[in-house]
Order: structure tokens, then sequence, then C-alpha cells
């Protein structure tokens, strides 16, 4: 989901063929891996503990 929509904006950004849309796919991947994707590491952790350290272990975060 979260690939996707920076994948959104950077069509976006091709489409409007301005340099300043390029900022929207890059605050897009600022929020999500700095905020957004904490914050929801977090709360699985506090909910499933070690199992979702071990998933954690075995997949990438984004792709």
């Amino acid at each position: 989901m979260y690939l996707g929509a920076i994948v959104m904006g950077i069509g976006a950004a091709l489409i409007a063929g301005t340099w300043l849309m390029w900022l929207v796919p890059l605050a897009l991947f600022l929020l999500q891996n700095f905020v957004i994707i904490p914050f929801e590491e977090r709360s699985m952790r506090h909910t499933f503990g070690e199992e979702y350290e071990a998933y954690c272990a075995r997949v990438r975060r984004w792709f």
C-alpha cells in the first residue's frame, strides 16, 4: 500500500511535468518511512510480541 502510494505520486509528477510535483512522492516517502511505519511497527510489537519480531526477521520493510 505504501509503495503504491509513492508510485502513484511519481506518476502524478510525470504527468504534471513540473519539478515541484516531485516533492509529493518525496514527502510521501518521508512521512511513511519516518512517521507512519514506525508507529505501526511499535503497535504490532506491542500486540504480537515475539511473533512479530520473527516476522520482521523474515521480510523486508518496503519490497
